[in-house]
């Protein structure tokens, strides 16, 4: 019976479990050790491994909510202002509230940090900061940032909000950038609501396209009745 319970390499059952249990019980210790290698490994040339001090740095940051509208239909020739908000203590549902620009009023969770930087790019549209891109963030208040926007192509267009925490590093003297928000919005440009709308936008070049037509026939009136008397 005693040797039934042998393999033929001399091995009994308990100890091949034994041995078994001893090699799980190294895998589960090594583990997560190459786990944390292999993440901070770069991989097929890509960049190197985030510093120690960046991922502190980064988990250490704060969260906050924003709010933001989104001018899903303009007019061609309309200026329209895009605002977006942020706070460390107020809710979401608490800064749409503050949203006072027209448009899809829409809100989202993001990680904080000290200094914010806040873009609004898209190549169909003229966009002008009326805040500073950059700014320096209050956990107890709401930090601000508006664009005053401009269409210049009709159709569907799009503009590209992006969100940016600005580090300081463990020197003081370094910074690191991280991107916590990125949204594209949609905007359907359409012709402008009335003719007297469009003729005061655009006047100048609407008069321009009637007078140039006008002088070239003046002209070559004039020319010719002046080639007819030469004759």
């Amino acid at each position: 019976m005693r040797s039934q319970n042998k393999f033929q390499n001399g091995f009994t059952i308990w100890e091949l479990l034994i041995v078994v249990a001893l090699i799980v019980i190294l895998i589960a210790i090594a583990l997560p050790a190459y786990q944390s290698r292999l993440t901070r490994a770069p991989a097929n040339g890509a960049a190197d491994p985030v510093p120690d001090e960046v991922a502190d740095a980064l988990q250490s940051m704060a969260w906050g909510s924003i709010a933001f509208n989104n001018p899903e239909v303009l007019s061609y020739g309309q200026t329209e202002v895009v605002q977006l908000v942020l706070s460390e203590t107020k809710t979401e549902n608490q800064l749409l509230s503050i949203i006072s620009e027209s448009g899809q009023r829409e809100s989202y969770i993001v990680r904080v940090a000290d200094e914010m930087e806040a873009r609004l790019t898209g190549s169909a549209f003229e966009i002008m900061p009326i805040t500073p891109e950059t700014q320096i963030v209050n956990a107890s208040d709401v930090t601000e940032w508006k664009w005053e926007i401009e269409p210049k192509k009709i159709g569907e267009q799009k503009l590209f909000l992006t969100l940016n925490a600005k580090l300081l590093l463990n020197d003081r003297e370094k910074k690191h950038t991280v991107r916590t928000l990125s949204k594209t919005m949609h905007v359907r440009v359409v012709w402008p609501q009335s003719v007297a709308h469009f003729f005061w936008t655009y006047w100048q070049w609407i008069c321009t396209a009637i007078a140039l037509p006008l002088i070239g026939w003046s002209a070559s009136r004039i020319f010719r009745s002046k080639k007819k008397n030469g004759s």
